[in-house]
């Protein structure tokens, strides 16, 4: 049976990507870190019909795609959809930021969801069907700033997705990138973003972002944006000259935080 792989899947919008997947009637691998937030999202999501599978699991393991693939197999599950979700962030400077938050970010944001697009990407191109959705940011558009790691492995995620789409297009499987703006998530707390420094955004529920990414891939979208505001600040820090970029969000950065 055709299903549908989400990673992060146990909070924030992976977990609404998940009830908005199976209220559509797709069955479901939900994957994270996280075993008791999963099982209770199982169990929750088991009542609407649909087959769902819980898999806890690091992904930054290695060949933890296969292992996941072979799982599949076992429960006679074949991936009709990827939505590569997982992410992490670290605020403050780099020269002072623990290597292992370094490591952990370009781990998680990159080289994990670079080996699922490419084991689950195989897969649906020999079928000749697929959807993938890789979550990305808008703080991939722009330098940051006190956090440039993160934003760099979403420009990574932004730039690999677009190149891909292109040769996976023959093999009739599309890519769609969702670059959120804030999001009422656990993001900005586990990144250690000081409250000030998100002081004034306005904020979109993981839902809303949820529905506009799924919206977007089932109709095969190469990118998508959630929300105006976060549409028209995107479109407008790309215009502007590089440094003037950087040094605006530098600035804004720093008064925020004193």
């Amino acid at each position: 049976m055709d299903a549908a792989v989400i990673t992060g899947a146990s909070s924030g919008i992976g977990a609404e990507l998940a009830r908005i997947m199976a209220e559509r009637g797709h069955n479901l691998v939900l994957v994270a870190r996280r075993k008791d937030r999963l099982e209770a999202l199982a169990k929750e999501l088991e009542k609407g019909g649909v087959k769902i599978l819980a898999v806890p699991m690091d992904i930054t393991s290695e060949d933890s795609e296969k292992s996941l693939i072979e799982i599949m197999k076992s429960n006679e599950m074949e991936p009709s959809v990827l939505v590569n979700n997982a992410g992490c962030g670290s605020y403050g400077e780099f020269a002072e930021t623990a290597p292992e938050d370094i490591k952990k970010q370009i781990d998680l944001n990159i080289s994990a969801l670079v080996r699922f697009t490419h084991a689950f990407g195989r897969v649906m191109a020999k079928r000749k069907h697929g959807k993938i959705m890789n979550v990305s940011s808008v703080a991939g558009f722009m330098p940051g700033p006190y956090m440039s790691v993160y934003c760099a492995t979403k420009s990574f995620v932004t730039s690999f997705s677009v190149s891909i789409s292109k040769e996976l297009e023959p093999h009739d499987v599309t890519v769609t990138v969702l670059c959120p703006g804030a999001t009422v998530t656990e993001f900005h707390e586990k990144a250690r973003v000081p409250p000030a420094s998100i002081k004034g955004l306005r904020f979109m529920s993981a839902r809303d972002v949820a529905l506009c990414g799924y919206e977007a891939m089932m109709k095969g979208k190469l990118i998508e944006i959630p929300g105006i505001e976060n549409r028209v600040m995107s479109f407008a820090i790309r215009r502007l000259p590089l440094k003037w970029a950087r040094d605006l969000v530098g600035f804004v950065q720093k008064r925020r935080n004193g």
